[in-house]
Formats: structure tokens, C-alpha cells, sequence
């Protein structure tokens, strides 16, 4: 069942309200932090891109923290792929 773009929409901000919360208990080069962090910025990545297509255009106060949910996901992405090369 998919989600509506308001539900969608709410988990981003949950996710970014959590990412907050994550950076009150250290800096993002304490691991913990990180990964928790990736973690939201993951959902933020899936949420973005179950979103309706138009939905930025509709809501023009989301389209900047849209199009940094998707830079976030892609750059987080890149750079796990990255490490598991660099592992190997």
C-alpha cells in the first residue's frame, strides 16, 4: 500500500526533526551519530522518491529540502559503495 504525499511528507519531517535529535548526543564523526544519521537521510531518500511527481511544484516551500533529500540519499549511496570497494 503506498503512502499519501502527506504521510510521505511527514515521515521527512520526522526524519529531520530525529536528525536533530541524533546531533544533541555528539558530532557526525562519532559513528553512532553517523550511522543514525545516514540512516534518516535514507528515509528522507525513499520518502523523496515516492513522492508525487508534481509535489515540489505544488508545494513550492518543500522543493528545497526535496531536492536535498535526494542529493543526501545519492551522496550517501555513493559513498557506501565506495568503502565496500575500498574494503574489498
Amino acid at each position: 500500500m503506498s503512502r499519501s504525499d502527506d504521510e510521505l511528507l511527514d515521515d521527512i519531517a520526522a526524519a529531520i526533526t530525529s536528525i536533530h535529535s541524533h546531533l544533541q548526543h555528539g558530532p557526525i564523526s562519532v559513528e553512532s551519530v553517523m550511522d543514525a544519521v545516514a540512516m534518516r537521510l535514507l528515509e528522507i531518500g525513499e520518502a523523496v522518491k515516492a513522492l508525487s511527481a508534481g509535489t515540489p511544484t505544488r508545494r513550492p516551500n518543500t522543493s528545497d529540502w526535496i531536492s536535498l533529500g535526494y542529493g543526501a540519499a545519492h551522496d550517501h549511496r555513493d559513498r557506501a559503495q565506495s568503502a565496500r570497494l575500498d574494503a574489498a
